[in-house]
């Protein structure tokens, strides 16, 4: 295979991305079920989680694969966290305001 980036190495990349992105959450996920899923966290973690990182290095042969895994999981979870938040607050019927609301309750009084 050659060592260059081509369509074919980018979806095997995103699919291994993909694949790390839904093994993380559900080890947090675990860890957050019950005390002793938590103390395998690290465990689990250290063990579970590079696998998807080391078989897209030994698959896709091209230049700089940990470095574009990473910036595209940073990605899905910056995206996910935005869409969680926003869902959230639409199904609440609240709306968030974060540092602009505190500043308000702050200064009401003057």
């Amino acid at each position: 295979m050659k060592k260059e980036w081509n369509k074919n190495n980018i979806i095997k990349v995103l699919l291994w991305t993909l694949a790390y992105a839904v093994l993380s959450i559900l080890v947090m996920e675990l860890g957050s079920i019950h005390p002793v899923f938590f103390v395998l966290y690290p465990v689990v973690s250290a063990i579970v989680l590079p696998i998807p990182y080391l078989m897209a290095a030994k698959r896709v042969k091209a230049f700089g694969v940990p470095t574009v895994m990473t910036l595209v999981f940073a990605l899905i979870v910056f995206a996910a966290m935005t869409l969680g938040f926003e869902m959230y607050f639409r199904v609440a019927g609240r709306k968030y305001d974060g540092l602009l609301g505190q500043y308000r309750k702050e200064h009401e009084g003057d």
